[in-house]
């Protein structure tokens, strides 16, 4: 089980695009200095907004799924009594995975100071 959430693990990276996390912060990184109107132009307007002690909050967030599809392995072989098809103990079934992404950009005097993100879907091409 460990070795088949290994292979799903590299083949939903390469679904992606070959995204990582380092490829995400480096876009996130770069809004690091850019004020508010070019945040939103640039990424349209936050799903969430807060305020407090002068400081601005903006949540973008992002989700879906993706469907690895399952593996079937057959055998075929010639016997005395003709062709046999054995299925294999080793097949999987598809299996269907939450993606998501929530990234938070803190704001003050109308700049981004900061930035986190959380989930499965924080990804982006190098």
């Amino acid at each position: 089980m460990a070795r088949l959430r290994v292979l799903l693990a590299l083949v939903f990276a390469c679904l992606l695009g070959c995204a990582t996390r380092a490829g995400y912060e480096k876009a996130m990184n770069s809004y690091i200095g850019a004020r508010e109107a070019d945040l939103v132009r640039a990424l349209g307007p936050s799903d969430n907004t807060y305020e407090t002690g002068g400081r601005k909050f903006l949540q973008y967030s992002s989700q879906g799924t993706a469907t690895v599809a399952g593996t079937s392995l057959t055998v075929t072989s010639t016997m005395p009594m003709g062709p046999a098809t054995i299925p294999s103990v080793g097949a999987a079934p598809a299996i269907n995975m939450n993606l998501g992404c929530i990234t938070t950009f803190e704001l003050v005097a109308d700049r981004v100071v900061s930035w986190s993100a959380k989930g499965n879907r924080c990804v982006a091409p190098e």
